[in-house]
């Protein structure tokens, strides 16, 4: 099914890619014509690239309306891309060059780079990171992380009153308390867990290592038991991680695009009001 679904997304790409360049080619030449003439086309080509900054928009709508049906988001997804890389040809056609002159124009250009650069990072993110939450090999909704840490958490605290119950000795609870306590409370090793390193493994591992030394074989059930709960802790905080930064990003990109599209329909009324 999902190699059906890209096979039948790529000529769609593909084909609007092609009707794309062939549009800013043609208003890039029409641009030309009328700078010859001592004419002015940049109304023609504002309008193009507003359209298309509005056309932009509307896909974040689509995302929030997923329950209803308006086509795969697959289609949304390469129609939102090829109309972005279309906006970036536009706005280089609009402006005459990549940036512009003015304060003014100077931030609403460095929004639209802003956005357009972020959306391309986005892109590429999103690609990439699916891969690394599938190869975690477990499986968590980003909204169910809370519950999911504090139910290891009370599963980690029962293990090591098992231990001091089992064997009469401290050990597994001051290991606890004095080492892992802290790990279980909240998501830890965000930044090793997003560069995919081994940090957070070599951290747990090292200490599991350690206490395993001190305990007797009456604390090896219960041991076994929290280092269990360590390391499914290590994949939930791999996929808050990641998954916290895809929300991020979408956040981030959401709040640019906004800025400039509410910049660029000022600029349309400004243009319309005082320039003609």
């Amino acid at each position: 099914m999902i190699v059906r679904t890209v096979n039948s997304v790529r000529p769609f790409g593909y084909t609007l890619a092609g009707i794309g360049a062939a549009v800013i080619a043609g208003l890039a030449y029409y641009s030309h014509q009328e700078h010859l003439k001592l004419s002015d086309a940049t109304f023609v080509t504002g309008w193009v690239l507003l359209t298309a900054m509005v056309s932009l928009a509307l896909f974040n709508i689509r995302k929030r309306l997923s329950m209803m049906p308006m086509g795969r988001a697959a289609y949304w997804l390469a129609l939102h891309v090829v109309i972005g890389l279309f906006a970036v040809g536009m706005f280089i056609v609009h402006t005459g060059g990549i940036w512009a002159t003015g304060f003014y124009e100077q931030v609403m250009a460095g929004l639209f780079w802003a956005t357009a650069l972020s959306g391309i990072f986005g892109w590429l993110y999103q690609r990439a990171m699916p891969r690394r939450l599938t190869r975690i090999g477990y499986e968590v909704v980003y909204e169910r992380i809370p519950a999911e840490i504090a139910a290891l958490r009370e599963e980690a605290e029962e293990a090591a009153l098992e231990g001091v119950g089992a064997s009469g000795e401290p050990t597994l609870g001051r290991f606890y308390s004095e080492t892992m306590q802290d790990f279980f409370r909240r998501p830890r090793f965000m930044i090793s867990h997003l560069l995919g390193a081994g940090a957070a493994q070599q951290w747990v591992d090292l200490r599991f290592r350690t206490v395993r030394g001190l305990v007797g074989s009456q604390e090896e059930p219960a041991l076994a038991r929290l280092e269990a709960a360590a390391r499914r802790k290590l994949s939930i905080d791999a996929h808050y991680a990641i998954q916290r930064s895809l929300k991020l990003w979408v956040a981030v990109h959401v709040v640019l695009s906004a800025a400039m599209l509410t910049l660029a329909v000022w600029h349309l009324i400004l243009v319309h009001v005082y320039a003609r």
